[in-house]
């Protein structure tokens, strides 16, 4: 983890490998798997042509609205995409690591998603969705 300006980042396995010099930067692309927030914003800013500040802002809104959504017990559905939603999960009980005793954990609210049929075919497929 790098510590900059009380913002943690966590490196990923291949950036780690990258910074030893035991994977070279065009390898480096076919391990990493993710793609996280910073990435995003700036595919979608090259081909919307807005300014990543712009795009930023949006993503950012967009995740606002969703978890207050969800927060209120409500589903915010992308059609083709997906639908985020709560559900319910009971009352259980689990064994605590260091001292071996059974704990029970309260019923609660978790968040879900449900993947949408056009999302579903794409990555079954490997290409692009048709929209």
């Amino acid at each position: 983890m790098l510590l900059a300006a009380s913002l943690t980042i966590d490196i990923g396995c291949a950036d780690r490998l990258l910074l030893d010099g035991r994977l070279s930067r065009s390898r480096r692309e076919e391990v990493s798997k993710s793609m996280y927030k910073t990435e995003l914003t700036k595919k979608v800013a090259v081909e919307t042509r807005l300014s990543q500040r712009a795009v930023s802002d949006v993503i950012n809104a967009t995740l606002e609205k969703i978890q207050w959504a969800l927060r209120h017990g409500d589903t915010a559905a992308f059609p083709g995409f997906g639908t985020f939603y709560t559900r319910h999960q009971k009352e259980g009980k689990v064994r605590d690591i260091r001292s071996g005793k059974i704990v029970t954990v309260p019923a609660h609210r978790v968040a879900a998603f449900r993947v949408g049929a056009v999302l579903k075919r794409s990555v079954r497929k490997g290409r692009k969705a048709k929209a």
